[in-house]
């Protein structure tokens, strides 16, 4: 039955020898997402930071959660039955192989977002939530160590500027190290939640490392987002508490409207609010060639160019050639934000899809996080929070091959895969009193 399938309570369960096995090999692909985009650093790759290797593992990835996720049908067919907005979104991005300017490069790259998006379903199919926040944990202390050892062993290569810059650890630049930095704070922070004794000891001493990393990585748009995630997770333990909830509350809403005031009345924008935390109010360059893809949006705006395909394609190009000559033979390969990404490629149809898709995990998440009485339930929609902050100056969603698509499905599914819990113990309560009777 469904419901002797999914675990709902949190909290350390034991594991068997093989769910042991695959509790690692998780660990150890989610790792390798953040170090085989590293190996660019030493390695030829082209302009989607794609090599042999890397697709390789990439495909067994696809493979193995495919077929655990057959060998676990059961469960896994009546998530995949209720992710309809889901599918309808990862559907537009194959279908649009009909139209795009690179059909090859739409082909290989929706299968392999499709392939993404099933090791998303895989772990949320396999192990509850609090079993992945630790597996997340774990991935990250590994980035960390990682990370330290290049910064503080080998700055050559682990920091910016040949060694005298921001830490970019294992990572092609400090922004990407401080991104890892906040997904783990944010799963670290509820770890700390949910835990005790030792083990909460020893999340605090992870939150501390990843805290020294994020300041190290000095990427103010990653702190920045970081910061405001933990503000709302933590407002929500707040509002949650039988002694300080009133007022949490209370307090809550205050902040909102005053934050509402100051962006209507007092002209508060985001260039001051980049100024404040000292950096250009141009994003580091990125608002120089938004204009030109901007452009290329208006030019295709239903449809867009195809999955991944503007950039790979001389239409692009011709798009960027200006841009490219000013900025002195620099070719961005992606827009540096999800939703100017997605509208190159699928058109406002497609970022339609997306923003309804968008709505739906933030509603999943709040609505689990009220129904449920354990802390850990605050991980999906602080995830989605942060991906959506981020993803104005970096393209999280709908990337393929990458840790935050696979976060973003997984903060997605959790909240469905408790309902259909609920749903299974309700439907399965009648028969019960009978066959007692």
């Amino acid at each position: 039955m469904l419901t002797e399938a999914i675990a709902r309570r949190p909290g350390p369960v034991p594991r068997e020898r093989n769910e042991s096995n695959e509790f690692w090999l998780v660990a150890a692909a989610l790792l390798l997402t953040a170090v085989i985009p590293g190996l660019s650093k030493y390695q030829a790759y082209d302009a989607s930071g794609n090599s042999p290797a890397s697709e390789f593992l990439w495909s067994l990835m696809y493979l193995v959660a495919a077929m655990r996720l057959y060998a676990m049908r059961a469960v896994a067919v009546p998530m995949l039955a209720r992710s309809g907005w889901l599918w309808a979104f990862l559907g537009l991005m194959f279908v649009s192989v009909l139209w795009s300017v690179d059909p090859m490069t739409t082909f290989k790259n929706s299968i392999e977002l499709i392939g993404t998006t099933l090791v998303g379903f895989y772990i949320v199919t396999r192990f509850t939530l609090p079993q992945f926040i630790t597996i997340l944990a774990l991935t990250f202390s590994a980035i960390a160590i990682m990370s330290l050892g290049f910064i503080f062993g080998a700055p050559g290569h682990g920091r910016m500027d040949w060694g005298t810059g921001a830490w970019e650890g294992i990572y092609q630049d400090k922004n990407n190290l401080g991104a890892a930095a906040s997904l783990a704070i944010i799963s670290q922070v509820i770890l700390c939640a949910i835990s005790q004794g030792r083990s909460r000891a020893i999340a605090f001493v992870g939150l501390a490392l990843f805290g020294a990393i994020l300041v190290g990585s000095n990427s103010a748009t990653a702190f920045a987002d970081c910061a405001v995630v933990l503000a709302a997770v933590l407002a929500g333990f707040a509002c949650r508490s039988s002694k300080f909830g009133v007022t949490a509350r209370l307090l809550t809403i205050i902040v909102v409207a005053v934050a509402v005031i100051a962006v209507g009345f007092f002209g508060l924008t985001p260039e001051s609010a980049y100024g404040v935390l000292g950096r250009a109010p141009n994003l580091t360059g990125r608002t120089d060639f938004w204009p030109y893809l901007q452009q290329a949006v208006a030019d295709r705006p239903l449809i867009g160019y195809g999955y991944n395909a503007f950039f790979r394609s001389a239409v692009g190009a011709g798009y960027l050639s200006d841009y490219i000559v000013q900025a002195g033979g620099w070719t961005p390969y992606h827009a540096h934000n999800s939703f100017l990404q997605i509208s190159l490629d699928a058109g406002y149809i497609g970022l339609a899809s997306f923003l309804i898709l968008l709505l739906c995990a933030f509603w999943r998440g709040v609505t689990y996080f009220a129904r449920e009485q354990s802390r850990v339930a605050a991980w999906p929609v602080a995830i989605t929070l942060y991906l959506f902050l981020g993803s104005f100056t970096e393209t999280y969603f709908g990337n393929y091959n990458t840790l935050e698509w696979i976060l973003f499905v997984v903060a997605l599914l959790y909240p469905l895969r408790d309902r259909l819990s609920i749903e299974a113990s309700k439907a399965s309560e009648p028969s019960t009193i009978r066959g007692r009777r």
